[in-house]
């Protein structure tokens, strides 16, 4: 599977519609499923919410090989975005006394096994690689 979507929210339910058909058709488990399509909303989202006047689409593409579920988003960016360096909540404090942001991405690299970023000229690349669980389908 490899498409791009328009950069906005209102894509989201098409993706997730998409990614987990995907995901059904290939056997990949309803738990990796479950924790790859959390993962594909939030770093889309983050894309379309910090990089609102990028070029007017995001690259998906979904995978499986050696048994893992790999996807890769894509964003031509002028500045770096990178969430595996975006710091970690301080979940000790109370919301509100929270600096607001960050706690999707940390969930992201929590449940997902595997967070990887890469950036060649001007183009982000996040890629996200989960086991495929087809005993759970």
């Amino acid at each position: 599977m490899r498409t791009t979507y328009t950069r906005t929210i209102d894509t989201l339910p098409r993706i997730m519609r998409e990614l987990s058909s995907y995901c059904r058709e290939q056997r990949v488990g309803g738990p990796t499923e479950f924790v790859m399509t959390f993962a594909v909303e939030e770093v889309f989202t983050n894309m379309v919410k910090y990089n609102p006047s990028g070029p007017p689409e995001i690259g998906l593409a979904a995978n499986i090989k050696d048994g893992r579920l790999v996807i890769t988003l894509e964003d031509d960016q002028q500045h770096e975005f990178d969430p595996i360096a975006a710091p970690a909540p301080d979940l000790q404090k109370k919301i509100a006394e929270r600096r607001p942001g960050g706690l999707g991405i940390y969930l992201v690299k929590a449940m997902v096994e595997s967070v990887e970023y890469q950036r060649a000229g001007t183009i982000n690349t996040i890629t996200l690689s989960h086991s495929v669980d087809p005993d759970n389908v």
